[in-house]
């Protein structure tokens, strides 16, 4: 695509000028910590109190690079500044470039070499012969502005990260622009956040984590977030949109919603105590929501007759989507830490929830039905002068029963199941190696295709920049 061939240029050619004119930009990458290891690509927060995943970036020592998880990379991007900038204020605007590179090879028995496993086919559908998948994927490289001081105390900052996080087409991530008050409790942003404001925490596996409970959100729009003492607020109104799409790097979402979504995240925070992928983290409890419509009906017609000739077509219409989650980061020890979450919503397919199945459609009427769903899941995480390790359990079900009228593209999912677990060894600076090996089962709605289950296990290795 030449957009994305150009846009792959800009980004080689400004990697090089600005490597070459600062050589500090790789020690900002290698020792920014992260809010937390195993989320969503997440925009740079230069407040340390309002971070998405409970960690107040308190550790500078910490080399982002060692993480499993590939959100997790993608949502570092720049809490430590934060503290250095009131210790000592930058006065050089030259930007600075950060990424990674990943290499996996993996292997399963019925998924058919898939990089994320989101779906299973009946049993009946695929045989047992397995699948080897070898990719680079997910990798990011990305240049930001880091914190300046203007006028009175105040600061901006900014940035622009592209990525690699499925396949061949580059998405356009964490692109904002920033303004905080001098006081460094409030921020205000405007550009593209992944993950959004709604459930920012993930599991921390070395492929993209879709599919154990938790959402994944693309949220373009106006951000507001603050802090008091040890509670945070973190809001929003904007366009949300599955990451799942795979658009192009100048696709901005151009759907047909007449409304945006609102976005809400409340929480409580205490300062790091325990470590996750080598990153501090502390003690975190929050609650997310989200609210607004889809448009659905557009584009539907050719479809519904190819399956169904002669059926009714479907109706252009706004449907409710709301979703409502709680998060939990709690340090056990100092080298044990158990992370989760919860999610309970309706059409929340539009935040990578509902194992990805959209509206249905009642062949009768033409008109359109969103899915009920929940989901959750749990991480037990060990930290090791050698590895770091962790076993992740989630999954999530269809509530309520599909439509013996709705038009039936691929069989229903009822629910999933997933189990897995992960070690990371760290080599030096920039480089870490690892496995994970997973059970992927899943349920469908017609008894008689019975459970799907899928095994499957993968090398990696992350090489910062």
């Amino acid at each position: 695509m030449p957009h994305r061939r150009s846009i792959v240029a800009w980004l080689t050619l400004a990697a090089l000028v600005v490597g070459s004119a600062e050589a500090s930009a790789q020690e900002a990458w290698t020792s920014e910590p992260q809010p937390e290891p195993g989320a969503s690509p997440e925009p740079a927060s230069d407040i340390p109190e309002i971070t998405d995943e409970g960690d107040p970036a308190e550790n500078p020592e910490t080399p982002r690079e060692r993480s499993p998880s590939a959100p997790a990379e993608l949502e570092e991007n720049g809490e430590q500044e934060s503290r250095e900038e009131e210790e000592s204020p930058r006065r050089s605007w030259m930007p600075e470039i950060f990424g990674f590179l990943t290499f996996v090879a993996g292997v399963d028995n019925r998924n058919q070499g898939s990089i994320i496993d989101t779906t299973l086919t009946p049993n009946n559908d695929l045989g047992s012969e397995f699948s080897i998948t070898v990719y680079s994927v997910p990798t990011a490289l990305g240049v930001r502005l880091p914190p300046q001081t203007i006028r009175g105390g105040w600061q901006i900052d900014g940035q622009i990260l592209a990525a690699f996080l499925f396949d061949t087409n580059l998405l356009l991530l964490d692109s904002f622009a920033r303004v905080r008050t001098p006081s460094q409790k409030v921020a205000i942003s405007l550009g593209r956040f992944t993950p959004g404001i709604l459930s920012p925490l993930s599991p921390s596996t070395w492929n993209y984590p879709f599919g154990w409970g938790n959402l994944q959100t693309l949220f373009t729009g106006f951000r507001l977030q603050a802090e008091v003492g040890s509670f945070f607020v973190d809001g929003g109104v904007g366009i949300n949109a599955p990451l799942a799409n795979r658009s192009a790097i100048f696709d901005f979402e151009s759907g047909a919603e007449r409304y945006p979504f609102v976005n809400l995240r409340l929480g409580y925070r205490r300062a790091p105590s325990a470590t996750r992928f080598r990153r501090e983290v502390g003690t975190t409890i929050s609650l997310s929501g989200g609210y607004g419509y889809e448009r659905v009906g557009t584009d539907e017609d050719e479809l519904v007759q190819r399956i169904q000739p002669g059926a009714r077509l479907p109706i252009v219409e706004d449907l409710q989507t709301w979703t409502v989650g709680a998060e939990v980061v709690l340090p056990i020890t100092s080298a044990l830490v158990l992370t989760g979450e919860s999610y309970l919503g309706k059409n929340s397919h539009i935040h990578t929830g509902a194992m990805f199945q959209t509206p249905r459609i009642d062949l009768d009427t033409g008109r359109h039905y969103a899915l009920y769903s929940m989901g959750g899941w749990l991480e037990l995480s060990l930290a090791t002068d050698v590895a770091d390790l962790a076993i992740i359990a989630g999954g999530e079900r269809i509530l309520g029963r599909f439509e013996e009228t709705s038009l039936q593209m691929r069989d229903d999912v009822r629910a999933t199941f997933k189990i897995a677990t992960v070690v990371s060894f760290p080599l030096g600076e920039h480089l870490s190696v690892g496995l994970q090996a997973d059970y992927f089962a899943a349920d469908f709605e017609e008894d008689e295709l019975g459970r799907t289950v899928n095994f499957s296990a993968l090398a990696a290795a992350r090489l910062s920049l």
